[in-house]
Parts: C-alpha cells; sequence; structure tokens
C-alpha cells in the first residue's frame, strides 16, 4: 500500500508535453480577389514555413488520482491499525504467559516437600502395617491419601510446565 501510494504520489503532478513543429504551406490568392482599378487579373501564391514548439499541462478537473491516493492511505491506515492490535495482542498474551508462569511456579513451590513427605509416610505406613498397628483397611485408606498426594504434586509439575511452554512460545514471538 506504501509502494502504491507513492506511484499515485509521484503521478499526482501533471504530465507535461513538450512538443515542436515544422510545417510548409503553400498559399495562394486566385485572380478576381483583388478590388481596385488594377486588381482584376492580379493573383499571388507564396510559400509559408511555420516553426513552433508547444507545452502542454493539463488541468486536473476530472483526475481521479485523489481517489486512488486517498484509497491506498486508507489501506496503510488500515494495516498499522492492524499491526499495532497485532502487536498488543502479543503484548497481553506475553504478560498473561508470564503471569501464568509465576502462579504456577509459586503452587509448585508450594507442594515441593511432597516427594519427600510421601516417601517418608509411605515408610512409616509400611513400618506400622508390618508392626500390626494397621489392618488393611486403615493402610488402605492411608495409600489412598499418599496417592492423592502425589497426584497433585505430578498436576503441579505439569501445570509448571504447560506454561512454562506457554510463556516460551509468547516470548519467542515477541522477539
Amino acid at each position: 500500500a506504501r509502494l502504491e501510494l507513492a506511484a499515485h504520489e509521484r503521478s499526482a503532478w501533471p504530465e507535461l508535453t513538450v512538443g515542436g513543429f515544422y510545417a510548409q504551406g503553400r498559399r495562394e490568392i486566385p485572380a478576381g480577389s483583388f478590388s481596385g482599378p488594377a486588381g482584376a487579373g492580379l493573383s499571388a501564391a507564396w510559400t509559408d514555413a511555420e516553426v513552433g514548439f508547444r507545452l502542454e499541462a493539463p488541468l486536473g478537473l476530472f483526475d481521479r488520482r485523489d481517489v486512488e491516493r486517498a484509497r491506498a492511505s486508507g489501506r496503510i491506515l488500515v494495516a498499522e491499525a492492524e499491526a499495532r492490535r497485532a502487536r498488543a495482542d502479543v503484548r497481553q498474551e506475553l504478560e498473561q504467559a508470564r503471569a501464568g508462569l509465576a502462579a504456577a511456579q509459586e503452587a509448585l513451590d508450594a507442594v515441593a516437600r511432597t516427594p519427600d513427605i510421601v516417601a517418608r509416610e509411605l515408610e512409616l505406613l509400611e513400618r506400622s502395617f508390618r508392626a500390626g498397628a494397621l489392618d488393611a483397611v486403615a493402610r488402605a485408606v492411608a495409600l489412598r491419601s499418599l496417592q492423592d498426594a502425589a497426584a497433585r504434586y505430578d498436576a503441579e509439575v505439569r501445570e509448571l510446565r504447560v506454561a512454562r511452554a506457554r510463556w516460551e512460545r509468547w516470548a519467542g514471538a515477541a522477539r
């Protein structure tokens, strides 16, 4: 659109036409054309040579170039607005990805000790069961609780990985 506008700007100036010509013409006055006492049988003939120059500049009264220039300018404005909107969208997505990454990291930090706690609790659970302090039902309930805690930890790790991938995607797009 910018190239088109530049072309229309260049063509907005009138195109001057410069020309020259040379002409020879035979002219004559026929007999009887002269008036007066001696003019009855007179005639005249001669050759004219003409040299001329011409400079033409059209008036832009009916020129439609202004419309074409306005259309090209309009397309440029639309393209610039779309580019600004796209940059704003990328900026917004980047900020959301950064906030999501920070939230996911914070959530993982809150459950960061879960694997150590689950391992220790599992060891204590097995000792208690072998010692006879727990029956099979109590052991199954405790194991289910430990599995739920491990699943929550795994979900937080997954969420952090997804948030990091989203951040990297948008950070790469912003470059």
